[in-house]
């Protein structure tokens, strides 16, 4: 049958500092979303999707220890689809997800000591169509005002758009 839209979310459970890694290491934390985002852009380029959809991660923004290779290698995706999706003609869209709720009532309390709300997997849903009803091409989504108060400074900018949808 015909694919009308494609979602991309890939991901590596790599955790290990920046400063701790070798350049094995690096090589291995940018595989997934690096190669596979090259890969999924030169095969989809000419199709007629309705859209593409990266997801991506909120590290970018609040980059953290050990998951800091990580916040690379989104960094990295989300340069590639801007630059690719230029040339491409149909709606190319990254998401930059905040962090979702665990089943681990102890990691959300942390997530919430330091300003952070995670997401729901009902207002994930949510947000999700409101990201599909936004026209812009790169979101930052999730609830993160009381992590950017608290936060001595944090300066992120998404090349399209300053857009940040919350709950």
């Amino acid at each position: 049958g015909k694919v009308n839209g494609f979602f991309f979310l890939a991901s590596d459970k790599f955790k290990k500092s920046f400063k701790k890694c070798t350049e094995e290491d690096l090589y291995k934390a940018l595989r997934s979303k690096v190669n596979g985002t090259t890969a999924v852009l030169q095969t989809l380029a000419d199709s007629s999707l309705d859209f593409l959809c990266f997801f991506s991660s909120a590290q970018v923004a609040f980059p953290a220890g050990q998951r800091s290779l990580y916040a690379l290698s989104c960094g990295l995706q989300n340069q590639i689809v801007h630059q690719t999706a230029k040339s491409i003609h149909f709606p190319v869209k990254v998401i930059n997800w905040g962090f979702w709720t665990h089943l681990n009532d102890e990691k959300d309390a942390v997530l919430e000591q330091i300003g952070i709300t995670p997401i729901t997997p009902e207002a994930g849903m949510k947000l999700m169509e409101k990201a599909f009803s936004d026209s812009t091409n790169h979101l930052l989504i999730g609830d993160f005002r009381e992590a950017v108060k608290s936060s001595q400074e944090i300066a992120y900018e998404l090349e399209n758009s300053n857009s940040t949808l919350t709950t």
